[in-house]
């Protein structure tokens, strides 16, 4: 017994811009209330949420630099969402593939810099493509749900990360609650004239190479393909432990990409605070974009100014609180992925 997602035979994809509009509305309706609440004019409002996301050429360069790790976890979780399962476990592949890297850097640190980097995005994406495998073994070998598996990795992930940093081995000799710092010659090189990592480069290309995947390759079929009838597809002969297992696998790897942009290539080092809850963000922004890898692009990087960014700046020049971000996250959660999620699933317990 227990609760079945299945997708709806007469879902009809002409109704979608009906909903975006309608949750469109019901999400500016929703924030001009809160906003009301706190005694701020709603225009005033929207028009900081604009600025503190693409108001001027500073901010717009964080955010682009914030696209990257974030574009990252969106991938994680749109590959295997096109497979019908949950990957809710980007935040804790994301700190493994800092702890590759970090590993990595530390070990080899007298290595160039044309050796150094290569090995730690390899080091990044084994150790979190290790950490999915967990998940996706126990749910293609015994069906152990792949959400409650995922979702207690994470806090694995991040106690691994306390333990090598807060009075651990890898814990910075000064005292401070992060690692030892990354060597310069492990350190992402940056787009010149800007504090932006080449791996957002990187994240587009994944993004892409995913698309064509998806449009032009065999694996590509069968992800598609069992996503969207499971018991037809393997009718039809196709592996749903392989699909299980590539698919998680590989959504954990591209996790750990982010994993070491941000440490080797923002901040330098490895901390438990190196994602803030971005792995969760990245479940929004794909289910934002429909599980379209190039509408991804495009959804993370409006969404990380006006969500991340431009909900930051509601708390520093507008005095709202800490928690205003998430609390948009989720009014933009209900207003438009839960309708346009029942649009195309059935919820049944059997």
């Amino acid at each position: 017994m227990g609760l079945s997602l299945q997708r709806r035979k007469d879902a009809n994809t002409g109704t979608s811009l009906i909903i975006i509009f309608i949750g469109l509305g019901l999400a500016i309706l929703s924030f001009s209330i809160v906003f009301l609440i706190a005694g701020i004019n709603p225009f005033i409002g929207f028009k900081e949420i604009f600025l503190g996301g693409f108001g001027d050429a500073y901010v717009l360069q964080q955010v682009v630099k914030d696209t990257a790790p974030l574009l990252f976890v969106t991938l994680a979780f749109l590959l295997p969402s096109r497979a019908g399962l949950w990957n809710i476990g980007a935040e804790g592949q994301f700190f493994l593939g800092g702890v590759g890297a970090t590993g990595i850097a530390l070990a080899l640190s007298n290595q160039p810099s044309i050796v150094l980097l290569p090995l730690m995005a390899l080091g990044a994406i084994v150790c979190a493509g290790v950490w999915a495998f967990i998940a996706a073994y126990l749910k293609a070998k015994i069906n152990i749900n792949e959400i409650v598996l995922t979702l207690f990795l994470n806090w694995i992930a991040l106690l691994l990360v306390k333990y090598l940093t807060v009075g651990g081995p890898w814990m910075n000799p000064e005292g401070r609650s992060e690692s030892k710092a990354i060597p310069l010659t492990g350190r992402i090189s940056v787009i010149s004239g800007t504090n932006i990592p080449v791996t957002i480069f990187v994240a587009i290309v994944a993004a892409i190479l995913l698309y064509l995947i998806f449009q032009k390759t065999r694996a590509g079929f069968e992800i598609n393909a069992y996503g969207h009838n499971p018991e037809a597809s393997v009718k039809a002969g196709i592996n749903a432990k392989k699909v299980i297992l590539i698919s998680l696998t590989v959504g954990g790897m591209l996790a750990g990409l982010g994993g070491f942009h941000q440490s080797a290539g923002v901040i330098g080092r490895l901390r438990y605070d190196l994602t803030s809850g971005w792995g969760y963000y990245g479940i929004l922004f794909a289910l934002l974009s429909k599980n379209n890898p190039l509408w991804a692009i495009i959804v993370t990087f409006l969404s990380t100014g006006l969500l991340v960014s431009g909900a930051q700046s509601l708390q520093y020049d507008l005095g709202m609180g800490g928690g205003i971000g998430l609390l948009f996250v989720g009014v933009i959660i209900i207003c438009f992925v839960i309708p346009q999620f029942l649009k195309e699933y059935t919820i049944s317990w059997k």
